[in-house]
């Protein structure tokens, strides 16, 4: 024939969609061959029906119809309400003890500081992802191994929320590092930084207590405390906050702390509930030269 057309399907390993690449061949009297190259437009790797076994209009209809109603039941973790999850497999608050522990909170955190405009394609949001994660796994290792320069007058614990996935929830993570690999199908869902010291790096909201004593060994402060969306509301925060109290108890701290943004209602009530109170805050004046927020900072009282 005067021109054939040969198709390719490369899969992208980051994604569940295929790329196709179509080959024109154009050949001509003279020896030479021209080859143009066409990309068509991102899709899954499905081939179309050839003309000797074309499905009938009303059949076409048919499987649309099962499709759409089949892809409608394939829901994210994202994507379901709290109120709607079933069958809560049990949690487990650790201390991060791996690699696989340490990129779990690592996404977490990815995933609930970051946020991306309606416009954004889900390539570029993944790319971006990706970087964070990354610079949030070397820097919870780097914290917690006491590589950090800017932390070497605090010792640094992370702790982590372990979901252990119950037979039968078909519900897609919101992102493969969550996972957990092993013989148990288990997610990271939450995470939290416990900070021995008298501050935090570079933190100007200081807490005062105690008075007397060493304070680098008997003042801690809670941060990066997150919960992935889909479990918020089941009271995984508070597990979170209440294991990092006993476990400075343990070690003999004798003041907690956390920081939270003045006009965060949801945090400042979950703190109040864990029996955090209101020490100080930032005046509007401080907080416009420090370029954040107004925050707070709440001492555990018990």
């Amino acid at each position: 024939p005067s021109s054939c057309i040969r198709r390719h399907y490369i899969h992208h390993p980051s994604s569940a969609s295929s790329l196709m690449i179509s080959y024109s061949y154009h050949r001509q009297s003279t020896p030479s061959e021209r080859v143009s190259m066409a990309f068509a437009s991102t899709s899954y790797h499905r081939s179309p029906p050839s003309s000797s076994t074309r499905i009938p209009s009303a059949d076409r209809r048919r499987q649309h119809h099962r499709l759409c109603s089949k892809s409608n039941t394939l829901k994210t973790c994202s994507a379901i309400r709290p109120n709607e999850i079933q069958n809560n497999g049990k949690i487990e608050i650790k201390k991060v003890d791996s690699d696989a522990d340490i990129r779990g909170a690592a996404c977490v955190r990815a995933l609930c500081f970051y946020s991306y405009p309606k416009d954004r394609s889900e390539f570029s949001i993944r790319a971006h992802r990706l970087t964070k994660i990354e610079a949030e796994f070397e820097a919870i290792s780097n914290k917690i191994t006491g590589k950090d320069v800017s932390y070497k007058n605090n010792d640094v614990f992370c702790y982590v929320a372990v979901e252990e996935r119950v037979r039968g929830d078909n519900r897609v993570p919101e992102d493969p590092a969550i996972v957990i690999p092993g013989e148990k199908s288990a997610i990271v869902c939450g995470t939290l930084d416990l900070n021995v010291g008298v501050n935090l790096p570079a933190e100007e909201l200081v807490g005062k207590f105690p008075i007397e004593g060493n304070a680098r060994k008997k003042r801690c402060y809670m941060s990066n405390v997150c919960v992935l969306e889909s479990r918020r509301n089941l009271g995984i925060a508070r597990q979170l906050i209440e294991r990092a109290i006993e476990d400075a108890k343990n070690i003999n701290v004798e003041e907690i702390y956390v920081h939270v943004v003045s006009e965060n209602i949801a945090a400042k009530r979950l703190y109040e509930k864990a029996g955090f109170v209101v020490e100080s805050e930032e005046s509007a004046k401080e907080a416009l030269t420090r370029m954040h927020e107004p925050r707070q900072i709440l001492r555990y009282r018990g």
